[in-house]
């Protein structure tokens, strides 16, 4: 995607993860944004990862920035500084919770990496985690109908963050 400017994405580009999980990635950051384009985080996870979760490569300030948006979000360690370079909570007008890690360990939140339903494999929410955020993530509206399995997500207050929920199925819901 580089053009040989430095340009890695153009100006109109939107970037949009809407329970999305991104964990257990090997690299300096699990993703790398810059000035160009818009980047959205909603009901996502975006923690757990060997390097920092995320980082800023710009130009502007970090303080300065205004394309990179989210509302629930899951953030390792205990500041957006130490595992995710975003902006500031007053530049970002979308933002209505971020939550951060602050140590807990991937085991404590999410099963680990398997089938539980649909064509992907992915990390199943812990009932009772030690972060209950990702039982009480944002607001329906913001959810999707269904999960990366294909289950129907909450149709309580709140949806969970992440690509999959966890829900006590019952059997005329489970996905064959």
């Amino acid at each position: 995607l580089d053009d040989g400017k430095g340009t890695r994405l153009s100006t109109g580009a939107v970037i949009a993860a809407v329970g999305m999980t991104l964990v257990e990635n090997n690299s300096p950051s699990a993703l790398l944004y810059g000035d160009q384009g818009t980047f959205v985080f909603s009901n996502s996870i975006l923690a757990f990862n060997s390097g920092k979760d995320c980082a800023y490569n710009g130009n502007q300030a970090l303080a300065d920035i205004n394309n990179f948006n989210y509302s629930y979000l899951l953030v390792g360690g205990t500041s957006a500084a130490e595992s995710c370079q975003i902006p500031p909570l007053s530049n970002n007008a979308n933002e209505d919770l971020i939550i951060h890690a602050n140590g807990t360990a991937l085991s404590e939140v999410l099963h680990p990496l398997a089938n539980y339903g649909g064509f992907l494999n992915g990390y199943l929410p812990k009932s009772g985690g030690s972060l209950s955020i990702i039982d009480k993530g944002g607001d329906d509206g913001q959810c999707g109908d269904t999960d990366q399995r294909g289950v129907n997500r909450s149709s309580g207050e709140a949806c969970d963050i992440g690509a999959v929920s966890y829900t006590h199925l019952r059997a005329h819901e489970t996905v064959l």
